[in-house]
């Protein structure tokens, strides 16, 4: 668990001040890494969540809209069906690109 020493009175004292007078002030009251490491939990979190969304949501959907089409997609015609299986045949083919983009390891974390 990372541990952060931050100093609250020497921030306070300096976050007004001019950038170049403030940021070493501020880089040593340790707020400024506390913040950073926050906003990369939420960062992961999200990253995370999409992640999951590309790989598990998107495909299910596909895959009901093939069984859709392929069970007669109401009154389309077969020019019309043929156009939404390539299209989701492209879908498939450009989500397999996404997933094989993601680190294995990211993959492997996320499907626990």
């Amino acid at each position: 668990m990372p541990v952060f020493c931050v100093s609250n009175h020497d921030y306070w004292e300096r976050r007004d001040a001019a950038r170049d007078e403030a940021l070493p002030i501020l880089n040593l009251s340790g707020i400024l890494s506390v913040r950073k490491h926050c906003i990369g939990l939420v960062a992961s979190t999200q990253l995370q969540a999409a992640t999951m969304y590309i790989r598990d949501q998107i495909p299910a959907l596909l895959r009901e809209v093939e069984l859709w089409v392929q069970s007669g997609a109401g009154s389309m015609d077969e020019e019309r069906k043929q156009a939404v299986r390539e299209t989701l045949d492209a879908l498939e083919v450009r989500l397999r690109r996404v997933n094989f983009g993601f680190p294995r390891a990211f993959l492997e974390a996320g499907a626990s």
